[in-house]
């Protein structure tokens, strides 16, 4: 017997009932050879035949695992045995698939059957089974590459018995550092292990943890054997103190920190099919501080010498190449903080206050006792916080209080008598000073320009705050009636500035006549000693009250200590008017 197209012969002899089963081969169509005699009736000879049916499908590559053929897949696996299993799970047909991954079993009987895929290479997993409502996309073999068992009908052409692979992903050569200028950029910084890295793969209810690793003390850390997907991420947490640096500074992806911040997060990622991904890096760093003083550089030499004490309520800037980002005011011990800082470089500026000036820079060679701000500016070189490095105390900056010369000398006594002996008081030195505090070293200045104790001509000496007369023989008002000596007084303060003036010391004689002017109508005469002298009373020009002197016993070798003066300065008055007015 021929089959018809799309028909075949069913199985031959089955079972022990002759008068039902198909007694034909299913290839050939023939039956076995009978003996016929005349007049026999042979009425059991059949044939079954039943419409043939088919299955088919594909071998693709699952690029992203997700168990679904998406349209960018077109890649199939060819070469790979595919096998047609029956009930009992026996080979019963065998092919190899081709063209993009395509197979096919035809000429198939109705009946229960199972595919079995093998992979061409042994690192490559099948992908999930069933994924989603359309089984025209999904993958239908398992795990070991086995489907279902499924009934195929006569006539049935089943085309969607398909198998997905993937190799898997790894994520290598990847890397933590110890940002220690934290700059965000990989500069050769030295690795940082015990941190920890989680993966993350996305999903439609959420990240689900793929796996977890621990940088060894290199930096290094690895994920091997990834399932591929369209949508990963990684998470850094640092060892305790340790924060993470900026994130994708620069255009070098190689070197730069790949985790936010804040969250420790990367961006999203995908891992496809044997993807080796590099490069998911992150830099950590440590905070740090500048804790240092500012003092009182009472000499004004820029070092912190001994008993030189803090100076309170300084204001201090911290400074960054952008300008001022913090302030603060030092404290009563004269210290000064601003904590938490990233690495990264500063400048402090010590605000000197009205009055004050910063020291000098860098003296010297120890940097723990120096002054670090610029002497005009108030400003330090750049200072460079690196990670780790723990407080800097020794930012200090000395401030002085600024010295001004002193602005006046005053002498009260301007006269010396011709009968004065050596020792005699001429008359003290006050010094007018802005820096009230400044004490004062006064000096006669020659006409060579030195400066001494003693007058060029060694009349007078300054002793403390006083003149006194060194030689009384050189002081003979019939001689020279006045010395002029130049005064300097020179302060305590930082440079010891000085103030110079010249002063007229009048030579005084006993009888001295003093004429007031005339329209004053006044004369004023002191006369000799005698043996009682009258209270008197003169009305001091400077004074404007009434002076009286005492009685006192004559004595040719005494002169009143008080007349000849208050005298002397009424008629040097009364001089100074004559000259006003014109006489």
């Amino acid at each position: 017997m021929i089959a018809p197209l799309g028909r075949a012969f069913s199985p031959q002899d089955i079972g022990l009932n002759d008068s039902i089963d198909s007694d034909v081969d299913v290839l050939t169509g023939r039956s076995a050879l009978y003996s016929l005699n005349s007049g026999s009736l042979l009425e059991d000879i059949s044939a079954g035949l039943f419409e043939t049916s088919a299955i088919s499908g594909r071998m693709w590559d699952d690029v992203n695992a997700n168990g679904i053929q998406d349209p960018s897949e077109v890649g199939g696996v060819d070469g790979a045995i595919v096998q047609l299993l029956d009930a009992s799970n026996s080979v019963i047909a065998s092919t190899i698939s081709s063209g993009g991954g395509l197979y096919s079993f035809n000429n198939l009987a109705p009946g229960q059957y199972r595919v079995q895929y093998e992979q061409v290479d042994p690192n490559k997993s099948f992908t999930y089974k069933d994924v989603g409502p359309d089984d025209n996309i999904d993958s239908d073999a398992d795990s070991s590459g086995r489907t279902d068992l499924f009934t195929l009908a006569a006539g049935e052409v089943k085309d969607n018995l398909d198998a997905g692979a993937w190799f898997a992903a790894t994520i290598t050569d990847s890397y933590v550092w110890h940002d220690l200028n934290g700059d965000g950029l990989n500069n050769g910084e030295p690795g940082l292990g015990g941190v920890t890295v989680r993966l993350y793969r996305n999903t439609d209810t959420g990240p689900v943890l793929e796996g977890t690793q621990i940088t060894d003390p290199t930096g290094f850390f690895e994920f091997s054997n990834v399932i591929p997907g369209d949508s990963f991420f990684l998470e850094f947490t640092g060892p305790a103190g340790f924060e993470i640096t900026e994130k994708d500074v620069g255009i070098n992806d190689a070197i730069d920190s790949d985790a936010d911040p804040l969250t420790g997060e990367t961006n999203n990622f995908s891992l496809l099919s044997e993807a080796v991904l590099s490069n998911q890096e992150a830099g950590f760093f440590q905070r740090s501080s500048i804790e240092s003083t500012v003092w009182n550089d009472l000499n004004g030499n820029g070092i912190r010498d001994a008993g030189e004490p803090g100076l309170a309520g300084i204001t201090v800037n911290l400074r960054d190449a952008s300008g001022i980002i913090a302030t603060t005011v030092s404290a009563a011990d004269g210290s000064y903080a601003f904590l938490n800082l990233v690495p990264g470089e500063y400048f402090i500026e010590a605000v000197a206050p009205t009055g004050f000036v910063n020291s000098p820079m860098d003296v010297g060679i120890d940097d723990t006792v120096d002054s670090d701000p610029d002497e005009i500016t108030g400003i330090t070189d750049a200072i460079l916080i690196e990670s780790g490095s723990g407080p800097l105390n020794d930012i200090d900056a000395g401030i002085y209080e600024k010295n001004l010369a002193p602005t006046d000398i005053e002498m009260p006594n301007r006269t010396v008598g011709d009968f004065s002996e050596n020792g005699d008081l001429v008359s003290e030195l006050f010094a007018t000073d802005p820096n009230v505090n400044d004490t004062h070293t006064f000096f006669f200045k020659h006409s060579n320009g030195t400066l001494s104790t003693i007058d060029e001509d060694g009349r007078f000496e300054i002793v403390g705050n006083e003149i006194r007369v060194l030689d009384a023989s050189q002081i003979d008002r019939s001689v020279e009636p006045y010395h002029e000596v130049t005064i300097v007084a020179v302060d305590s303060g930082i440079g010891n500035l000085s103030y110079m003036e010249t002063f007229r010391i009048d030579v005084l004689t006993i009888g001295d006549d003093l004429t007031a002017l005339d329209d004053v109508k006044t004369q004023l005469k002191a006369p000799e000693y005698e043996l009682h002298i009258p209270k008197r009373h003169v009305t001091h020009p400077d004074w404007l009250f009434d002076y009286e002197f005492e009685e006192v016993d004559y004595d040719p070798n005494i002169v009143d200590p008080y007349v000849i003066p208050v005298v002397e300065r009424v008629r040097n008055w009364l001089d100074d008017m004559a000259n006003v007015l014109g006489f």
